[in-house]
């Protein structure tokens, strides 16, 4: 990550170019405090994919003065022909409930969750902002595990098939609880929206006509 990007920041300078780099709120998962998390506030990771996001943007910004970093959130979304969606809150659900197959979500983590669709949307309104760094991600109060619940909910799943499939995850995280939540107010300030959590489930599950 880190060698391929300064070699992109080498080009960039070369050719005088604007360069949108794509960051993560895994930049943030080493923070005891609770998010949601602003631009300014300093990244903390314990992983080295965070880690080396976070030293990305520190090359980039001593380097530059053409450049958006996007910092996104979990995206999620449905695969369709020619696309194949990438693990996400909502395919895990459904893979449960669909399989039968009982899966662990994790209780001790706070995370953003947005549709991929909004961001797909808005992109090339994203690569006009002015330079700086912006988070992309929808508004979510609710644990991993109270977000998996909701999504069943949504799918109709009855209270006897939530409670035998998708199962509460206490001991991941139990050291520490993670919130790497955005704050995506900097982005709306622009024009940029990307709603709720509870908005972004609803519109995934009409859009691939799991719900009307």
């Amino acid at each position: 990550n880190v060698e391929s990007t300064q070699m992109i920041i080498d080009a960039c300078r070369k050719q005088n170019a604007r360069l949108i780099f794509s960051g993560t709120e895994q930049s943030f998962n080493g923070k005891v405090e609770h998010g949601p998390f602003q631009e300014d506030e300093p990244m903390n990771a314990v992983t080295v994919y965070g880690q080396n996001k976070a030293e990305c943007e520190g090359l980039i910004e001593s380097q530059l003065t053409d450049y958006v970093i996007l910092r996104y959130s979990w995206m999620m979304g449905l695969s369709f022909p020619g696309i194949k969606a990438s693990p996400n809150i909502i395919a895990n659900v459904m893979n449960a409930l669909l399989h039968d197959k009982p899966t662990l979500f994790t209780c001790n983590e706070k995370r953003c969750m947005t549709y991929a669709k909004h961001l797909a949307e808005q992109f090339v309104q994203i690569t006009e902002l002015p330079t700086g760094v912006y988070h992309i991600a929808a508004d979510n109060d609710k644990t991993t595990y109270e977000s998996a619940v909701y999504v069943a909910k949504q799918l109709g799943a009855s209270d006897e098939a939530i409670k035998r499939l998708i199962l509460p995850n206490h001991e991941r995280y139990a050291d520490r609880f993670r919130d790497y939540r955005l704050d995506a107010s900097k982005a709306a300030s622009h024009g940029l929206h990307f709603g709720t959590f509870d908005e972004n489930v609803a519109e995934v599950l009409r859009d691939f006509n799991w719900k009307k």
